[in-house]
């Protein structure tokens, strides 16, 4: 089992842009997703918390 607090808000594309719109899943996953890590931003501000956060930066990849 995974459970997460995952603001989606923090995972951008290298166009800047929230991948938001390319991340939904319904029922469980057994799989990989098609992206690929670029790295992270420290200095994005608080999270939804109000807690420090980072982006992480990604790019779509074929699978």
């Amino acid at each position: 089992m995974f459970a997460a607090n995952f603001d989606v808000a923090g995972i951008r594309l290298p166009d800047g842009a929230p991948a938001a719109r390319w991340i939904r899943r319904d029922g469980p996953f057994n799989g990989v997703l098609p992206f690929r890590y670029l790295g992270a931003d420290d200095l994005a501000g608080p999270s939804h918390t109000g807690r420090p956060a980072a982006h992480s930066w990604y790019e779509p990849s074929p699978l």
